[in-house]
Formats: C-alpha cells, sequence, structure tokens
C-alpha cells in the first residue's frame, strides 16, 4: 500500500499525487492520511513489504504528529533491517527542495503546481522503487560496463543515479578468470535488483559480461540494456544477442574520443536513461502485481495456503491437504519480464541453491510451476521443453494464467466432491 503524508498546506498537491498514483497503479491501494487520530483510519504506518511506500507531501507548515511517527517508526525500521528507508518525500514548494527533519537527508522530488509532468515524474519515481523492492529490501542497481570504453559514462551514471536517491554502483570487471570471476557475479548478482548494461561498442569484448548477463537472467534479475551507439550507426537493438531476447532496451547516441572511449552524456541524455530505467522498472511491477495476484487467486480458489519466500517477489510457495498426512507442495514463480526462459526454467528447478555443490531433494515440491503472462506458439514452446529438459522433469510445468487454472482444476474438483 501506499500511504501518502501532508503538511496543511501541502494538502492540494497530496491528493494530486494521490489521484495520479491511483491511475497509474490501479492494483495498488493508495490512502491518504490525516493528521488526526482517526477510529476510522488505520494504525500508524509500518511500511515492511516491498508493495509498501511512505510517500510524504510537504510544504512550510509542519508535519503533524502522526507523520512523525510514522516516518520514525520506518526509519527506525530500516535501521535496524539495514536497508534504506522506503520513504519519498515531495515538495510542493519551489524553494523547499530539503524535506524536513527526520527525513532531511532523503532526495526530495518537486510537485510544484502540481503540472501533470511532475505528477507523471513522482508515479514513475514510486513505480521504479516498489519495482526495486520486489527482490528484497535495500538491492541495488549495478551498473555494468566494459572499462575499455565505457569507464567514463558508467562513473557519470552512477553517480547520477546516486545523486537521484538510488543504490547505484558501478560493476567493475575482474581480470582473472575461473571459479572466482563466478562467485563475485554470484554475490553481485544476489544484491541486485537491476542490472543497468551499458552496450558501448567494445562491451561485446567481454567475457565478463556475458556471464553476468546469463547469470541475471538465470536468477530472474531485470537487465535494461543501454546501447551506445554513434549518430552513423544506423544498426538497432543491443549487440548481445542473450540482449535482443529482452526485448526491451534504452538507444541513446554515443560521442566517442579519439580513443574510441564514451564521453559522459548531456543533460538530456541523463533524463532519457533515468526515464527509461523508471518506466521500465514501473512496468516490472504492473507485470508483477498482475501475475501475483492471479496467481495467487487461482491457487486460493483450488483450496492452497500461499507463502511468499523472502527475497523474492514474485516467488511463493502454496500448499494444501492431500488424502491422510501428505500435503501438495508448490513452488510458483511468477516472471514479469519478457521470455528469457532458457536459463530462468534451469533456476526454477534448482531453487533452492544448495549448499555444497548438492542437488536439492526432488522431494521438497511437487510441482514447480513458470508462470509468464502472455501464452507461448506452440513451436516455440517444444522448442523450451526440449532445451530445458521437461520431459525428463515431472515437476515442471510452464504455464500461462488461463493454463495455470486449467492445471488446477483437478485439485478444486477433488476439493469439491470433498465438501
Amino acid at each position: 500500500m501506499i500511504r501518502i503524508h501532508h503538511t496543511g498546506d501541502a494538502m492540494a498537491a497530496a491528493r494530486a499525487v494521490e489521484r495520479r498514483l491511483a491511475e497509474t497503479y490501479g492494483d495498488l491501494p493508495v490512502q491518504i492520511i490525516t493528521g488526526t487520530t482517526d477510529p476510522r483510519q488505520p494504525p500508524i504506518p509500518d511500511a515492511t513489504g516491498w508493495d509498501d511506500l511512505l510517500l510524504v507531501v510537504f510544504g512550510t507548515e509542519a508535519l503533524s504528529d502522526r507523520a512523525r511517527d510514522a516516518i520514525a517508526m520506518e526509519l527506525d525500521r530500516s535501521a535496524s533491517d539495514r536497508r534504506r528507508p522506503r520513504l519519498l518525500p515531495v515538495s510542493a514548494l519551489a524553494d523547499r527542495p530539503v524535506p524536513p527533519p527526520p527525513m532531511d537527508t532523503i532526495k526530495a522530488l518537486p510537485c510544484i503546481g502540481p503540472s501533470d509532468a511532475e505528477l507523471t515524474r513522482i508515479a514513475r519515481r514510486t513505480g521504479a522503487l516498489l519495482g526495486l523492492w520486489t527482490r528484497g529490501p535495500d538491492k541495488r542497481v549495478f551498473v555494468s560496463y566494459r572499462a575499455a570504453d565505457g569507464a567514463l559514462i558508467a562513473e557519470q551514471v552512477t553517480g547520477f543515479l546516486q545523486a537521484q536517491g538510488y543504490t547505484a554502483l558501478r560493476d567493475e570487471e575482474w581480470l582473472e578468470g575461473g571459479d572466482r570471476v563466478q562467485l563475485e557475479i554470484e554475490r553481485r548478482l544476489a544484491s541486485a535488483s537491476l542490472v543497468l548494461l551499458l552496450d558501448t561498442p567494445r562491451a561485446n569484448e567481454s567475457d565478463w559480461i556475458r556471464q553476468e548477463i546469463d547469470g541475471a537472467i538465470a536468477r530472474f534479475v531485470p537487465i535494461l540494456p543501454v546501447v551506445l551507439r554513434t549518430a552513423e550507426d544506423k544498426a538497432k537493438g543491443p549487440r548481445f544477442r542473450a540482449l535482443r531476447e529482452l526485448e526491451r532496451w534504452a538507444s541513446l547516441t554515443a560521442d566517442p574520443d579519439p580513443n574510441g572511449v564514451c564521453r559522459p552524456l548531456d543533460d538530456a541524455g541523463l533524463r532519457t536513461l533515468l526515464e527509461e530505467m523508471e518506466n521500465y522498472l514501473s512496468d516490472v511491477l504492473r507485470a508483477q502485481m498482475a501475475l501475483l495476484e492471479n496467481a495467487r487467486d487461482s491457487f486460493r480458489r483450488a483450496g492452497f495456503d500461499a507463502t511468499p519466500l523472502a527475497g523474492h517477489g514474485g516467488l511463493f510457495e502454496t500448499s494444501r491437504a492431500d488424502e491422510g498426512f501428505a500435503a501438495i507442495r508448490v513452488l510458483t514463480y511468477c516472471s514479469p519480464l519478457p521470455p528469457t526462459f532458457h536459463r530462468a526454467v534451469e533456476e526454477l528447478k534448482r531453487f533452492p541453491r544448495p549448499a555444497g555443490g548438492h542437488a536439492p531433494s526432488p522431494l521438497r515440491y511437487n510441482y514447480r510451476i513458470f508462470l509468464h503472462q502472455d501464452p507461448i506458439p506452440a513451436p516455440e514452446l517444444e522448442s523450451i521443453a526440449k532445451a530445458v529438459g521437461m520431459a525428463e522433469e515431472a515437476q515442471l510445468r510452464m504455464l500461462d494464467p488461463l493454463g495455470l487454472e486449467l492445471f488446477l482444476r483437478r485439485f478444486r474438483h477433488i476439493t469439491g466432491a470433498s465438501a
């Protein structure tokens, strides 16, 4: 839920933000919290879930005790959990860009007027933050690049995102090979919510980046390629074949120096990159919410209890009693990303990753379901099934929402017969 607090002189701006968020994310509840304690209102907001956010619209007046209590609670909880606060301050005045204490260290967005462009920006930032949090608390944007021609622009982009309030880090290459590189890639991806890959002219020479792409796809980490080409280069899309499957990328004009190193972007380029990244994360959020809600409803109708898995916004377990004392357990992953199925399904087969290299127990789940939004044409599905070895995996299913409904009919029939 998005809960909005505001100072008394920022009520009109808060109402405008509420309307825009409700229009943009219809399935996500948005509620304005008044400054007074009212038994009809919920208790002090506690932003604990990946889909929770405290949005504070401020002017010159003081925050209410209720708003300060909510902010303090979230700041204390985030410090205890060692994560970034789930707070988004919004300024309603041009001459007041810094939010009041205790959130004065958090980047605020303007909502002056408020204009349509600023409301769109607030909605986009909200969706981007929630899209990042689908993978767990305090996740990061990793800027991946080829040092040979992308070092300057990577440093610029990382600093720009940090100035915008994101936890952004440059993902530097390692020159050593072997297991150490693979372990380092896995460690970095474990704390990433997005890989922002700077696809410069020499990026596809890097084996490190290829391994990182494979690892991110396999671990369901979204990748947004930022394709940098000269104005004379008429080619389209990423230079990496695996990234073309993602069907989503940003394209910017690169300006290399005499040594072939990409020069930093101008202000317009940085704004475009930020909008593309935030739009992408907002789309991830929308797809995730729709798939999760549909999937959980389908399982509930079939008599299953659903439990989300910490750190994985789209991964959850469901279970229900079977005959006697037995239980049926199902692991489901709702994929909001385009069909990079081959490697992602392999990861689902191995979840949870066992320690010491041992294979996971096949008895942990009766079924593992990879749920995707759109139906897959039969020839493509047959090709994927062959590639991931579905014929040898009795547990594994690849389904769209209609396919999930059909799959669960057998369990609803059993429930109905026993009722």
